[in-house]
């Protein structure tokens, strides 16, 4: 686990754009972010939560591995913006494994006819924010929300250098809400077990994830890797590079992990509980992937494996 960072030493987030270095073009040589610092970087995505919110699942991609926090530049580092730049996020969203996987949920979750990936919020020069949003069958809101965020901008590779180069970060979020279902994750008109926020919930939600699903999910998010590469190249007009940093968290605002997900296979030790949230960080490529992947599907099971067994570990699991 890492500390949150201040949230202004990364204030180059809203793109303030004054003369500084100009870009140029990439080179061989430049200096490799360190593993250190490139959790505190993907640390400023670190999941917040929200009152309506009980399980996020998060994974958090920079490329290149290089440079740090985002600079600014006397120009924009994206060469699409708008609706341009909007469709061609929404074009590898939908053909995405994560979308796949959300499609494979519609039994289980009881959702309507999926949706397209829509642009929301705000959408303007190196930030794009999009959503999938499905609704359930009788057309009330689904307890399951997709969304990604992208940043493009310029890093500085070399400190003291007045070489930047282009650079951006792929953020995907699925969140639940679990509170009110049951076991079939359906609300009940009549009889729902928990109302309001007046009652202890049980130790563990009736309609939390098992283990195995959480485990799929964790493999589908982490495509984010491979779509940051896919979309290097048609948002900032630059061969797509080979390395990059992972960020993977499980986050909760509830009681614990535990309560989220069903640990109940694993005897508990006494006195012991699971933390709120969990996270790993890797270099991209992942181990074991291939060529033409920063995160094969095998590399990405694996990593999904870890940590899980991370999470019932410190959450007295055996």
């Amino acid at each position: 686990m890492i500390e949150r960072l201040d949230p202004q030493i990364f204030a180059d987030i809203n793109f303030i754009r004054e003369p500084e270095a100009a870009p140029l073009p990439s080179n061989a040589g430049y200096q490799s972010l360190s593993v250190d610092a490139a959790r505190a970087v993907l640390a400023f995505f670190w999941p917040t939560g929200s009152d309506q919110v009980d399980l996020i699942v998060k994974c958090v991609v920079q490329l290149p591995a290089v440079g740090g926090s985002f600079v600014p530049a006397s120009e924009l580092a994206t060469r699409l913006r708008g609706a341009d730049r909007e469709e061609v996020l929404a074009s590898l969203l939908e053909a995405s494994e994560l979308t796949t996987w959300l499609a494979g949920q519609t039994g289980h979750w009881h959702l309507g006819p999926l949706p397209s990936w829509a642009p929301v919020g705000y959408n303007a020069g190196e930030t794009s924010e999009l959503t999938l949003a499905p609704s359930l069958m009788d057309g009330r809101s689904a307890p399951i929300e997709l969304n990604c965020k992208v940043l493009t901008g310029w890093v500085q590779p070399t400190l003291g250098l007045p070489v930047l180069q282009a650079a951006l970060r792929f953020s995907i979020e699925v969140s639940f809400s679990l509170r009110n279902l049951d076991r079939q994750r359906q609300q009940p008109a009549i009889r729902r077990w928990y109302v309001g926020h007046d009652h202890t919930p049980p130790p563990v939600l009736p309609a939390a994830l098992s283990l195995d699903e959480t485990s799929a999910l964790l493999v589908a998010i982490m495509v984010a890797a491979d779509l940051a590469r896919d979309a290097y190249g048609p948002l900032l007009s630059e061969p797509a590079p080979n390395s990059g940093y992972l960020g993977l968290w499980l986050h909760t605002m509830r009681q614990g992990l535990d309560n989220v997900i069903d640990m109940s296979e694993f005897r508990k030790i006494p006195g012991g509980g699971a933390a709120g949230q969990e996270s790993v960080f890797e270099p991209l490529p992942l181990s074991d992937s291939g060529p033409g992947s920063l995160a094969s599907r095998s590399a990405r099971e694996g990593l999904a494996r870890e940590l899980l067994e991370q999470t019932l570990e410190r959450a007295g699991r055996r």
